[in-house]
C-alpha cells in the first residue's frame, strides 16, 4: 500500500510541477555528470539548435533566473508536504497551491509574464548557449543569496 501511495505521489508531483520546468537547472546537473552520460544530451541539444533561438532582453533573463530560484524553493517545500498528505485529495490541493504560488512568483516579476517564462525555458532547452547563460545567472544569484545568509 505504501509503495502505491509513494508512486502516486511521485507521479502527481512530476505531472503537476512540470508546469514550471527548469532546463537551466538541468544544465547545471548535466555538467556534474561524467562526459559519457552527458554526451547524448549534448548531441540532442546540438540537433535542436538548428531552430533559431528568439532573443531575450537582459531583464527578462534576470527575471527568469530569479523566478527559477524561488520556484525551486517552492518545489522543495511542497514536495515533503505532498508526500506526507493523508489522501489523494489533500495531495491534489497541495499541488494546486504550489502551482498557484509558482505562477504568482513568475507573474509578479516586473514586465515578465508566464508566457515569457515558458518561452525562455523552451529556448534554453533548445539552445545550449542560452542555457549556459541562464545557468551562470543562477549561480550568481545563488552565490549572492548564500553570502547574504552568511552575513545575516
Amino acid at each position: 500500500m505504501a509503495f502505491t501511495r509513494k508512486t502516486a505521489t511521485a507521479t502527481t508531483l512530476a505531472l503537476a510541477l512540470a508546469a514550471a520546468p527548469l532546463s537551466a537547472v538541468s544544465a547545471q546537473e548535466a555538467q556534474a555528470q561524467p562526459t559519457g552520460e552527458a554526451a547524448p544530451a549534448a548531441q540532442a541539444a546540438e540537433a535542436t539548435t538548428a531552430i533559431e533561438t528568439p532573443s531575450f532582453e537582459e531583464a527578462q533573463l534576470d527575471a527568469f533566473a530569479s523566478a527559477v530560484l524561488e520556484i525551486r524553493e517552492i518545489r522543495a517545500d511542497y514536495a515533503a508536504q505532498v508526500e506526507a498528505a493523508d489522501t489523494p485529495k489533500a495531495q491534489t490541493a497541495l499541488v494546486a497551491e504550489a502551482n498557484a504560488k509558482m505562477q504568482d512568483v513568475i507573474e509578479t516579476r516586473e514586465s515578465f509574464t508566464l508566457d515569457d517564462y515558458v518561452a525562455i525555458n523552451r529556448a534554453a532547452a533548445a539552445d545550449p548557449e542560452l542555457n549556459a547563460e541562464i545557468a551562470a545567472r543562477l549561480k550568481t544569484l545563488e552565490d549572492a543569496r548564500d553570502e547574504a545568509k552568511d552575513a545575516g
